[in-house]
């Protein structure tokens, strides 16, 4: 009677995930859909790509702009320690899963961006093709001993790890990152996290959407994005301020740095 059905092993990052979602779905967050325009930032990667300069991708760019707008006030992603006293990493590290392919089957696979807030976008581009083309490094065996305990053990360690601010960082980093943007099809797409951190942000899908302007109508590319953050340690204000600072950076800052950059 079961042979309608497929045994599919479960990985230990499918493990990881549904441990993430367990200590994430009793947090209290708030969300912000944003809709930002991002037309001048694509021309100046068509721009690099034509003239052979390097090949960034879109993804790697917005992480980039994602992680500068939260190191300019970093206090956007504080975060709670075990006695409930707010703490500020002042470094941006970028927890963004990854998927790769082996022999047809996708997988996903943790991949923490480092001082994302200062490294250039082409770096981030390099990061993110190596997982996604040589796949993770063989987890350990102390790893794969952890996620096959029972959850009742496990809950214990992730409490008491999210609690200490430097474990917290070192082994989850101090931002979630989620994308779809390699899945659009023209089509407005926004995903609402459950992240582990105090912040989640996920890169919905690009499209085209028509504009007035002062020169008439136009069709413009925008890409969704969602803002998610804890509200304990949180407000609408701070998110606010933050969307503002990555609407710059997104539409104005980094489209110009192109120009400077391709004289």
């Amino acid at each position: 009677m079961f042979s309608e059905f497929l045994k599919q092993p479960k990985t230990l990052f499918d493990r990881m995930t549904a441990d993430a979602v367990r200590m994430g779905q009793h947090r209290p967050f708030i969300h912000a859909l944003v809709e930002l325009d991002i037309t001048e930032l694509r021309k100046g990667l068509r721009i690099e790509r034509r003239e052979g300069i390097r090949q960034t991708s879109l993804t790697a760019v917005i992480v980039s702009a994602l992680s500068r707008a939260i190191g300019q006030k970093p206090e956007i992603q504080r975060m709670r320690d075990v006695f409930g006293r707010f703490r500020v990493p002042t470094q941006v590290d970028v927890f963004f899963p990854l998927e790769y392919e082996d022999d047809g089957e996708f997988h996903l696979v943790p991949l923490i961006i480092r001082n994302a807030h200062e490294i250039k976008p082409h770096t981030i581009d390099r990061k993110l093709r190596d997982v996604a083309e040589n796949g993770p490094k063989p987890s350990s065996s102390a790893q794969r001993f952890f996620l096959h305990l029972p959850w009742f053990i496990k809950k214990w360690f992730y409490k008491i790890w999210l609690g200490i601010p430097r474990i917290r960082k070192a082994y989850f980093g101090t931002v979630y990152v989620s994308s779809i943007i390699n899945y659009s099809a023209d089509r407005r797409t926004w995903g609402v996290p459950i992240p582990l951190h105090s912040m989640g942000i996920f890169i919905g899908t690009t499209s085209k959407r028509t504009v007035t302007c002062t020169s008439g109508v136009e069709s413009r590319d925008m890409i969704q994005i969602t803002v998610s953050v804890d509200h304990r340690v949180q407000n609408g204000g701070d998110m606010g301020r933050f969307v503002h600072r990555l609407k710059h950076l997104l539409e104005v800052q980094i489209p110009s740095e192109f120009n400077v950059n391709n004289g």
